[in-house]
């Protein structure tokens, strides 16, 4: 299992070091994992790839009070797909979720340059590459898990933003999907 995940996300990898372009999406009625998720992996790959041209899109507007979250002011309400080398969903466990099906519905049914990582079993596999691992309390733990077997440097902005993630989605820390590796994540993310 463990061979297999390294495989999985050496590919993540694979494809973010050849894109030149990539899209971040998250899903509609933006929360702060999907945000946490978006805003933090643009800090990765900022990080430990250089020279990539990365767009943040949602077609809402991100609220007012989630705007504190590092990069989150970057985003963009609109986009072209056809500009971008990789298109990465993250949070959003259908097609509709995105808020781009009926403008761009060629994006949806396994395109080759989209990936979905998200953490919700009602997931439609939607992308040519689906990362959903329902096991984890939130989108942004997986994007943590990708950072650790990769050995990827996460910086004390991209902390914040997946910590964010974290904190939102088990209702800071109460709520029954927290468990001994959310508290270990937590625990790293609150060292940095």
């Amino acid at each position: 299992m463990i061979l297999k995940k390294k495989r999985v996300y050496r590919q993540v990898l694979d494809k973010i070091i050849k894109a030149k372009s990539i899209a971040l999406v998250s899903h509609i009625s933006p929360d702060l994992d999907t945000i946490g998720s978006v805003c933090g992996w643009y800090e990765i790959i900022k990080g430990n790839c250089i020279g990539k041209q990365v767009d943040l899109i949602c077609k809402d507007l991100i609220p007012q009070k989630y705007l504190k979250i590092p990069n989150s002011h970057l985003y963009k309400q609109d986009f072209n797909p056809h500009k971008y080398d990789l298109i990465v969903f993250f949070d959003a466990s259908s097609p509709s979720q995105t808020g781009f099906d009926e403008i761009y519905p060629h994006l949806y049914h396994g395109r080759e340059n989209t990936l979905n990582i998200d953490h919700h079993t009602s997931n439609h596999i939607f992308a040519k590459q689906n990362i959903v691992l329902a096991k984890y309390s939130s989108t942004t733990m997986i994007l943590l898990e990708i950072c650790d077997f990769l050995f990827l440097q996460i910086s004390s902005q991209a902390a914040t933003c997946f910590l964010a993630g974290i904190y939102y989605d088990t209702g800071l820390l109460q709520h029954s999907n927290v468990d001994a590796l959310t508290l270990n994540y937590v625990s790293r993310l609150l060292e940095k």
